[in-house]
């Protein structure tokens, strides 16, 4: 399974990828232990995203995404439309037209 990591502010552009080596579910306590020096968000941010959720008590589990094979896309592919936070599951024909796109890209 792959991750694509779309920005928003910059126009809408994919910015990269990963591949999933593994999914774990577990509270912020053990997510700051296990993985401290691995986290994308700080400290303070992943205590200030618990925080701001009503009724997310400090034991309730995390999504834990473990990722390899982190690549960024030099220059962004711009994507047709806006992606929620909740993301969006890519049907294979439309991966593999980003794929193109991102190797044209690096040959260019």
């Amino acid at each position: 399974m792959k991750v694509l990591f779309y920005v928003s502010e910059s126009g809408r552009k994919i910015a990269g990828e990963a591949e999933v080596a593994s999914v774990e579910f577990m509270p912020p306590a053990e997510v700051l232990e296990k993985y401290r020096d691995k986290l994308v968000l700080s400290q303070l941010e992943l205590s200030s995203y618990r925080d701001a959720r009503p009724g997310r008590g400090p034991e309730k589990p995390l999504l834990v995404l473990n990722l390899g094979k982190v690549r960024r896309y030099p220059n962004g592919i711009t994507y047709y439309r806006n992606i929620t936070m909740t993301g969006e599951l890519l049907r294979p024909n439309v991966y593999n037209e980003l794929s193109r796109r991102v190797s044209a890209l690096a040959r260019a």
